[in-house]
């Protein structure tokens, strides 16, 4: 249409509409022209907004590193200085940072073994006043002078009764409980409370042993093995995922329980059972992070370390998460930080009280 126009024109100078329709359709182009640039400009604009976080963190990152180095330049020359001052022999930079470094490494292992003593003796404090208030709240008027008895002793001394005796006080030698005979107990038979690796359901009746049948003897049965076995198969089975906002595919799983350590044993005090249990486990952990459209996904591994698992306090049981191997880039660490959390809530609130629960139910 441009093209008619011009020549229109340019055949006859004198044609007036020609010329306001060429001046309009000139307009038009210019106007079209105009915002197609802006569209292409603002597209080119998007495009590079995806860049403009990695590159400000790049800046960012490379701006604290030079006021690292210009801060350490200066501490450096400072000593350089008080050396010269004092007649000291020089050191070199190099030199200087190495021993700086090691100074401050071991300062940080210091400070962390006193905070790691000083976490271990508010542990065994909490766990000692846990005991003491258990003790105070469980043992009633009976149990208490029971237990003043015990720690006392007893004795037994065996001799031989006359006939007077006998008619007095009856026949008063030991016999087998529960056995049928009017013999002795024998070693392995019911005359003590069974110290073996039971199962909570050997204890879990609520009722004492034959020769404890009144109640008034704290009877008490060893669960360790068991609840160390079954707290290790229940911490491998944990598993977590999840998918975040960016549609990545984020899961988290145990891979290896390397130890499970403590005691766990059913009490029996008058008829009544009573569950305890103080354990500690270690475990690894992997993280698999899948984007979409990558050719294969990444792996993130660490460690887990369960402190204070007991029973009166499971609230108060710590978990400790330690990576290991290759360090997680920024772009993935907000996904691997939420599914830990993630694994943290599920050994902390679901398996450990699921634990808990089948230690007094289990039969």
């Amino acid at each position: 249409a441009k093209r008619d126009l011009a020549r229109v024109v340019e055949l006859d100078q004198a044609n007036g509409a020609g010329k306001r329709e060429l001046a309009l359709v000139k307009k038009k182009i210019q106007e079209h022209k105009a915002k197609s640039k802006k569209s292409f400009a603002n597209l080119f604009e998007r495009a590079g907004g995806v860049y403009d976080d990695r590159e400000r963190e790049k800046e960012e990152k490379a701006a604290k590193k030079r006021r690292e180095e210009e801060a350490l330049q200066q501490a450096y020359d400072q000593e350089k200085g008080r050396r010269e001052e004092a007649g000291e022999a020089e050191i070199s930079f190099k030199d200087w940072k190495e021993q700086k470094e090691a100074a401050e490494k071991k300062a940080k292992e210091e400070e962390e073994a006193k905070a790691k003593e000083q976490r271990k003796k508010e542990r065994e404090a909490r766990r000692k006043e846990r005991r003491e208030e258990k003790d105070e709240l469980e043992l009633d008027e009976d149990d208490a002078s029971l237990m003043k008895e015990l720690q006392r002793g007893y004795c037994y001394f065996r001799r031989n009764q006359s006939a007077e005796e006998k008619s007095l006080i009856g026949d008063i030698a030991p016999k087998k409980v529960g056995g049928g005979g009017d013999g002795p107990s024998t070693p392995g038979g019911h005359g003590a409370a069974s110290m073996g690796a039971a199962s909570p359901a050997s204890a879990s009746s609520g009722s004492a042993s034959a020769w404890n049948s009144d109640g008034t003897t704290w009877e008490e049965k060893d669960c360790s093995v068991w609840a160390r076995d079954t707290l290790e198969s229940m911490l491998q089975r944990v598993t977590v995922a999840g998918e975040d906002h960016q549609g990545a595919s984020v899961s988290a799983k145990v891979t290896k329980v390397s130890k499970v350590d403590g005691d766990a044993s059913v009490a029996v005090v008058r008829g009544k059972a009573r569950y305890l249990f103080d354990l500690s486990a270690e475990m690894d952990y992997e993280i698999e992070l899948e984007e979409q459209g990558a050719a294969s996904g990444k792996k993130y591994r660490g460690k887990i370390t369960l402190v204070d698992i007991t029973n009166d306090a499971l609230d108060d049981m710590e978990v400790a998460v330690v990576p290991k191997g290759a360090a997680v880039p920024p772009n993935h660490k907000p996904q691997v930080d939420a599914v830990v959390q993630d694994l943290r809530n599920e050994i902390k609130a679901k398996c450990i009280p699921e634990f808990a629960a089948a230690f007094q139910t289990s039969q």
